[in-house]
């Protein structure tokens, strides 16, 4: 992946990864290891190939890994993980399959490498 200075508040970074694709790094510093998330879109080759190896994957080998509506999409650093949260687009008229109005976890998918998560002594979880 390759890393450029974004400009941006808190000296944010764009990530292009090797498949052309690109986002924002989440931290304040430009990591490589499964410690950093970057926000990517629905349509990433990182994030489609991770999610083709998915339980809950209908369709492999298609580029859109994540349902119509509004989404965030994490991968890590490391391009080892994917975690995906959707909801319907408020102006849809569409309510969820749980009748809630939220955000739900839809993937999250790790293939290899260390922990990307810690939980502190109360449960909560932290990059590392």
């Amino acid at each position: 992946m390759v890393l450029g200075a974004g400009g941006g508040k808190g000296g944010s970074v764009t990530v292009v990864h090797r498949d052309g694709s690109s986002g924002k790094s989440l931290l304040l510093w430009p990591r490589d290891d499964a410690r950093t998330w970057i926000r990517v879109g629905k349509f990433t080759t990182v994030g489609a190939a991770l999610a083709d190896g998915h339980y809950s994957r209908r369709t492999v080998g298609s580029p859109q890994f994540m349902p119509p509506g509004q989404t965030v999409v994490l991968v890590s650093g490391d391009e080892a993980s994917v975690f995906g949260w959707w909801r319907p687009h408020p102006a849809s008229g569409i309510k969820a399959m749980n009748n809630l109005d939220g955000w739900t976890c839809t993937i999250f998918r790790r293939t290899g490498g260390g922990a990307c998560f810690r939980t502190d002594p109360r449960g909560r979880a932290h990059a590392g």
